[in-house]
């Protein structure tokens, strides 16, 4: 039987930071080795589902999600973010107890950022915010269905943050300083271009501009 809880992580050949693996989670872990190649390190192979699927991680996770369970909480976890099997307990479990649409852990301090409202604040336990980062969202099953559409409007994820407020109106999205998760890693995907030769940046503006004209 599945558990109410699933994290996804699109990882080279299986290796990810994060104590995903853990026998104590209370989650289902999916694996994707973005290579393609199928061949999994050691750490993968307690996961419940195994993917070889090429492609960037949010087209990705769009092909993937309907071959999956239904599960209550979602989380999308790069393969740079490190969190004990705790930490990552406690992210599920916090996003049912208040209600969360969507939602990501803190930054800890010795973490790599994009965003400075993303570290850690002392003495808070969540916050409400307008933007989750692509890193790291958890999602509940209703905000999933409601934001899953979108995947697949962006090859490098940049921009998709803008869409998820936009759809929920900000209802139920926060940042849990609580229980914070470190990025190991300096951001790449700004490096990164897609298909049509665009950079994130570019993709991002082109991807806004379409979806404000379609209001």
């Amino acid at each position: 039987m599945p558990r109410d809880f699933c994290l996804y992580t699109p990882a080279f050949h299986g290796e990810f930071a994060g104590d995903f693996a853990n026998p104590a989670r209370l989650f289902d872990l999916v694996v994707n080795d973005w290579t393609g190649d199928g061949r999994y390190a050691k750490a993968a192979q307690p996961a419940e589902f195994k993917f070889a699927e090429k492609g960037h991680k949010w087209p990705t996770i769009a092909r993937i999600l309907p071959q999956l369970p239904r599960y209550r909480f979602y989380a999308f976890i790069d393969e740079d973010i490190d969190g004990s099997v705790d930490v990552l307990n406690n992210l599920f479990r916090t996003g049912e107890l208040f209600g969360l649409s969507i939602y990501q852990g803190a930054l800890t301090a010795r973490s790599h950022f994009s965003h400075d409202f993303a570290r850690v604040q002392p003495d808070s336990y969540l916050r409400g915010t307008t933007f989750v980062e692509i890193m790291a969202p958890f999602f509940s099953h209703a905000a999933l269905e409601q934001c899953a559409p979108t995947f697949t409007m962006s090859e490098l994820g940049w921009g998709l943050e803008y869409l998820w407020n936009d759809i929920l109106r900000s209802q139920g999205m926060a940042i849990v300083d609580r229980f914070p998760i470190t990025h190991i890693r300096a951001v790449q995907s700004n490096r990164w271009k897609n298909q049509r030769g665009e950079t994130a940046e570019q993709e991002c503006a082109r991807l806004l501009a379409e979806w404000n004209a379609r209001k």
